[in-house]
């Protein structure tokens, strides 16, 4: 981060996080998204045939409540049409990612598959096409969406609409991330190893900064237990595992430690009267898996 946007790293030093900047690193993220494509050179019936915005649902329900002993559906108002939303949005970012791609890599493109030709590459799928395939229970934008994103195409990038653009990897940041994503490949292989061997035991650990975060180190961290404990009280703590209320009960074991909850009293109040209500309960047979 710092490398592509070194206004950020002279405010924030050698790690800037998500929460420092989020449109920084959605930008960066897209970047390396668009290596990604260039890299592997796909054609555009892979998306369709082998990656075919699939959504293991049932499989997802599962993880979610294994995880974090809620619903996954008491998340959303509507899932299906969240889940709908989600892949028609995957279905606009990578024509975009080829069409970048294109631009940048094509002299590698076409030294790899010289009969490559920007038509091929491209990957384009027409909104009927998708819905035939998939449905149309998704959200779609609506007519002020529509206009902003019109207006932003149409504006020139600078002054404040530099923001808007997306910084291209440079040759540095490119190994840098080809050494992380090898380097993640390689963690992801071992993880496997130990499971199968039964000996996984994963730390809990902030997946942006890669450390385990205190309460008042990384406010969105904050939020997200709060938002937990209270989506867990309104199910009366019926399904919660032994490993879920422990944690909670951990994070929030010294209540004069920082956390950005306390910003408003209203819902420290609401936090703690939950946390009475956790500590409480009396766990069954059924809450020890």
């Amino acid at each position: 981060m710092p490398l592509l946007y070194p206004h950020l790293g002279r405010r924030y030093g050698n790690v800037v996080t998500y929460e420092d900047d989020p449109g920084a690193h959605l930008k960066t993220e897209f970047g390396f998204d668009v290596l990604e494509v260039a890299k592997e050179r796909f054609a555009p019936d892979s998306y369709h045939e082998f990656i075919g915005f699939e959504v293991a649902k049932p499989l997802l329900e599962r993880a979610f409540q294994d995880n974090y002993s809620i619903p996954l559906r008491i998340v959303y108002d509507d899932l299906d049409k969240a889940v709908g939303s989600y892949r028609y949005s995957v279905r606009a970012v990578i024509p975009k990612a080829t069409k970048v791609a294109w631009a940048l890599k094509e002299d590698e493109i076409k030294q790899d598959l010289p009969d490559m030709t920007r038509k091929k590459f491209l990957y384009n799928l027409s909104r009927s096409s998708y819905e035939r395939d998939w449905g149309k229970d998704y959200k779609r934008p609506n007519f002020a969406e529509r206009f902003l994103a019109f207006v932003f195409r149409l504006i020139p990038k600078v002054g404040p609409l530099k923001a808007l653009t997306f910084r291209t990897p440079t040759p540095e940041t490119e190994k840098l991330f080809e050494a992380s994503f090898n380097a993640s490949l390689d963690e992801y292989k071992r993880l496997l190893n130990e499971e199968r061997g039964g000996r996984l035991e994963l730390p809990n650990r902030n997946f942006d900064t890669g450390q385990p975060e205190p309460p008042g180190a990384y406010f969105t961290t904050d939020f997200t237990y709060a938002r937990l404990l209270d989506l867990l009280a309104r199910q009366q703590f019926r399904q919660i595992s032994v490993a879920m209320r422990e944690d909670i009960l951990e994070y929030y074991r010294d209540q004069n430690a920082p956390n950005a909850t306390k910003k408003k009293s209203k819902d420290w109040a609401r936090l703690t009267q939950e946390l009475a209500e956790l500590k409480s309960i009396a766990l069954t047979s059924q809450n020890a898996r």
